[in-house]
């Protein structure tokens, strides 16, 4: 292309205004911005036409004209500096509901464009588009980063996004072999691209933000289960949003509550240990509830709460050791608190969010759920299988059968209490193994069978918790065939 003098200039000008659509006009701003001439042809009075040509574009009744449009507006207001906020004004003018969606564009540098003009956009509508955007973007991660930064950036907190997101993750339907695996993974890309904005943009919180990453964490679980790398990126990247929100307001350390999600995720290793891959997220969190402890010990505080979190969250050995040196080297507290740091015991008590207790006592109940689960099934071997063993040992090794007989009656006095545990929580078996009755992903476990499934057959019962005026909770899933 000949250098940017007048002539060619206004050439291009007349080439853009006989455009015969919005593609058209595309490919010659391409060529404008490759030949470093965009800017001068925007200079151009006659350049106003050619907005206006685009703007009408941006009204069509197809979705992909509209899309198009808008994105090629973005592009000129991105590439052009001097002439980007005027431009930018003109896109908020022609963003209407309902907004057009990324997915009618093919390629993904215009998705990109178009996620930048959808950010323009402002109000309950928007930010519901923006959520539903991101979640929905399948392969072009720099455009669902800038879907998440709008988000953020005109929501009213990131409680809000947080619950957005989450809403739309659980309404989009994957037609994959897998569902409820590919929605986990989305969610991992939708943590990752928040936290960029979270980090950068100077945010409310909002009430309950930890409670809201709780939530959009759980909307992976399913898919999780049988996915162990998976399991542990995902748990990483909570935790990790858990400890972007703390460096945001460091403020919210403070409260238990902040730490829900963490707690969310804890539980799908229960009842084994955090995965090593975890430790460097764990220790950096584990410092940042230490320095929340600190702080309200210089003030007098000592709560119990925050102290379960950083049991959960570094194991008992650990933090314990660390509060033991908060004790040792802080200097001026009083002694109560000092007592509490070294031993866990205080006379003062405050009063913290019941989000952060219903976190901690869900670990428990899946680990007693669990014991229950173990305990129904050895009593079942042992009154199968015992007194045929007992008649086998007597005759072929009488020492060995009264060993025998000891060891059962010792795995049933635990398999007693665990049931008296789980009476303390509420807790009991759901169905028989055995049982066929129709499949419920709520109720349910049955991964990568459930494509087609209608009837199952419980190879291990659920354990639920019922207490009186409460919605029954179902603390861990039976698992299940296809019958």
């Amino acid at each position: 292309m000949p250098g940017s003098d007048s002539t060619e200039v206004r050439t291009q000008i007349y080439a853009l205004l006989e455009a015969r659509d919005v593609q058209a006009r595309r490919d010659i701003v391409l060529g404008l911005t490759r030949a470093r001439i965009l800017a001068a042809v925007v200079r151009q009075p006659e350049f106003r036409r050619v907005l206006d040509d685009i703007a009408n574009d941006a009204f069509s009744p197809d979705d992909s004209v509209r899309a198009g449009a808008l994105a090629l507006m973005m592009r000129i207001a991105m590439t052009v500096r001097a002439a980007r906020s005027a431009v930018e004004a003109r896109i908020r003018e022609l963003l209407q509901i309902p907004y057009p969606s990324l997915s009618s564009l093919a390629d993904a540098g215009e998705r990109e464009y178009l996620a930048q003009a959808l950010c323009l956009a402002s109000g309950p509508a928007a930010v519901e588009h923006l959520a539903n955007e991101a979640v929905r973007e399948e392969q072009a991660e720099n455009a669902r980063e800038i879907l998440v930064r709008g988000l953020v950036a005109i929501s009213p907190c990131l409680a809000e996004a947080l619950k957005k997101m989450s809403s739309a993750l659980k309404g989009i339907r994957f037609d994959t072999l897998e569902p409820e695996v590919s929605r986990a993974r989305r969610l991992l890309r939708l943590l990752r691209a928040l936290s960029g904005p979270v980090r950068d943009t100077d945010l409310e919180l909002g009430e309950r933000s930890g409670k809201q990453l709780a939530d959009l964490a759980k909307v992976g679980e399913l898919g999780v289960r049988d996915e162990p790398t998976l399991r542990s990126q995902l748990a990483e990247a909570t935790l990790e949003a858990t400890s972007d929100i703390i460096r945001l307001h460091f403020v919210a350390a403070t409260n238990p509550e902040t730490y829900a999600g963490a707690l969310a995720v804890r539980a799908w290793f229960v009842p084994a240990s955090w995965p090593d891959e975890l430790h460097a997220t764990l220790v950096r969190l584990g410092r940042q509830i230490s320095g929340a402890i600190e702080l309200l010990a210089k003030q007098g505080v000592a709560d119990d709460r925050l102290r379960d979190v950083l049991v959960v969250i570094l194991g008992e050995f650990a933090a314990k050791a660390r509060l033991s040196r908060l004790s040792e080297e802080l200097s001026g507290i009083d002694d109560d608190v000092r007592r509490w740091l070294s031993f866990g015991t205080s006379r003062t008590m405050r009063n913290t969010n019941a989000v952060v207790e219903e976190g901690v006592y869900s670990i428990a109940d899946a680990i007693i759920g669990e014991l229950l689960r173990t305990a129904s099934r050895a009593e079942r071997t042992f009154d199968l299988e015992g007194p045929d063993l007992a008649k086998v040992l007597e005759i072929l090794d009488p020492p060995q059968a009264e060993a025998a007989g000891r060891i059962i009656a010792q795995a049933r006095a635990l398999a007693g209490l665990a049931r008296t545990l789980a009476v303390q929580r509420n807790l009991r078996l759901r169905g028989e193994v055995g049982d066929e009755v129709d499949y419920s992903p709520h109720e349910h476990e049955l991964g990568s069978r459930s494509v087609g499934s209608r009837r199952v057959r419980l190879r291990s019962p659920g354990v639920e918790r019922s207490v009186t005026g409460q919605p029954l909770e179902i603390v861990l899933k039976a698992d299940v065939e296809p019958v």
